[in-house]
């Protein structure tokens, strides 16, 4: 049998089960189209939220990259990745750490960060006061021995802009209170 007779063989024998088995014809062809548009639809919204995750990877991470370490890094490494990026690569530092936080009030143990200007490269802080601030905005911790709480942080020590809170040894001014922070969340700056 050539080809051409074979396809019309085996169409014609397609048609004539169609025919004779209309319910299962009907039910077989409605499964194909549920399974097919379920298999669309979970590929659309993986592929969103894919997209979604990569859109915000960048303000989610505050940077491009991040080289972090349980211990302060040493100079010969800094150097090495600084080789590996290049010179027109930008940085900026950052120490996470835990210690007490107190006010006249209260004391809890808090995660403090503490940054150094350019902090971060991408993405915003939400503060109560002055709102949305970026890389150049952080600028404002610089200017004395000011500090910036979570909105939580700061319920718990029951304190607010403008009073007084130790951390370790040093005493420092409240000068916002961070509502929404992309790069952290429940951390004390």
């Amino acid at each position: 049998m050539g080809s051409c007779m074979r396809v019309k063989w085996l169409t014609a024998l397609a048609w004539h089960e169609i025919r004779n088995n209309r319910r299962f014809s009907v039910f077989f062809v409605l499964n194909l189209a549920l399974g097919l548009s379920c298999f669309l639809t979970i590929q659309s919204f993986k592929d969103a939220i894919a997209a979604g995750l990569g859109a915000r990877s960048r303000e989610m991470l505050t940077a491009d990259l991040r080289v972090s370490a349980r211990r302060p890094l040493r100079p010969a490494e800094l150097e090495q990745v600084r080789e590996q990026l290049g010179a027109s690569a930008r940085e900026t530092q950052a120490m996470e750490l835990y210690s007490m936080v107190a006010s006249s009030a209260t004391s809890r143990l808090a995660e403090v960060m503490v940054i150094a200007p350019g902090y971060p490269f991408y993405g915003t802080l939400k503060l109560r006061r002055a709102g949305l601030v970026g890389s150049d905005d952080t600028k404002a911790l610089f200017r004395g021995p000011l500090v910036w709480l979570q909105a939580d942080l700061a319920a718990q020590l029951r304190t607010g802009v403008g009073d007084r809170v130790r951390i370790g040894q040093r005493h420092f001014k409240v000068d916002d209170i961070v509502e929404q922070d992309v790069g952290a969340s429940g951390r004390g700056f």
